[in-house]
C-alpha cells in the first residue's frame, strides 16, 4: 500500500487505520444511546447530515469520532441513564 511521487514513498496504512468504524456500527451505538442523529451530532459538534452520511458509509468515520461515541456510551452506563 505504498505510493510513490517524485521519488518519495509513503505508507498509507496508518491513514487507513484512522477510519475503522462502519456506518452500521455507528448507528447501533447511537441507538443504544437512545439518541437521534441530530442529538448525536449536537453532542459531537457535527451536523445531523454528517451523522446520517456517516451511517450510510458515504463518508469515513474518523477514529476520534468512534472514541467519542464510545465515551458517551461509557458515561451513560456509569450514570445508569441517558447520555443527553
Amino acid at each position: 500500500m505504498a505510493r510513490s511521487e517524485e521519488g518519495l514513498t509513503w505508507d498509507l496504512k496508518p491513514i487507513y487505520n484512522l477510519y475503522i468504524m462502519k456506518g452500521e456500527q455507528l448507528r447501533r451505538l447511537r441507538r443504544s444511546l437512545k439518541m437521534t442523529q441530530k442529538g448525536l451530532g449536537e453532542a459531537l459538534d457535527l451536523d445531523k447530515n454528517t451523522v446520517a452520511r456517516a451511517e450510510r458509509d458515504e463518508i469515513p468515520i474518523p477514529r476520534v469520532t468512534e472514541l467519542a461515541v464510545k465515551y458517551l456510551l461509557l458515561m451513560k452506563s456509569k450514570k445508569g441513564g441517558s447520555a443527553r
